[in-house]
């Protein structure tokens, strides 16, 4: 029977591959910064902002009846009505639940500094979309990861 030694001098194969993969996640990320437009203009994603508004605010998980740079109405896409008469996001609370803390650390950055605070709320807009880039980036880490694994 062989017995192979071990070089413990060696680093493993995933601690030399560490860097890489923080690369590629910097990388990613800051391609998406550079592509975000830094508010949403869409009813879906205004539905989703104002859902993780409602939750951190007023711990609902509702919708007002009015979105806030939407035009229209939000109950034309995105939403339906409850059993309640309430509106709903169709998509529910995932991202929301994501982009609650974003949305707080934007609202508290606005309150450390209420002269560098851009009217209508815009710092938590910008944070959450700043979460979103986070979260695309890391989403698509994971399908390089799933597709390096399957690749082996």
């Amino acid at each position: 029977m062989a017995c192979t030694a071990l070089n413990t001098n060696q680093p493993e194969e995933s601690e030399r591959r560490r860097p890489a993969w923080g690369a590629l996640f910097l990388f990613l990320l800051g391609v998406y910064l550079l592509t975000s437009k830094g508010f949403t203009d869409v009813v879906d994603a205004e539905s989703q902002f104002l859902l993780a508004q409602r939750l951190v605010e007023g711990h609902w998980v509702d919708l007002p009846p009015q979105g806030g740079l939407t035009r229209g109405t939000l109950d034309e896409r995105g939403t339906f009505r409850g059993a309640d008469g309430r509106l709903y996001s169709q998509y529910w609370l995932g991202y929301p639940l994501w982009e609650a803390p974003w949305y707080l650390l934007g609202r508290a950055a606005g309150a450390l500094s209420p002269r560098l605070a851009p009217p209508a709320g815009l710092l938590p807009r910008v944070a959450v979309n700043f979460g979103l880039a986070v979260a695309t980036a890391l989403e698509a880490l994971l399908l390089a990861g799933l597709v390096f694994l399957l690749g082996r």
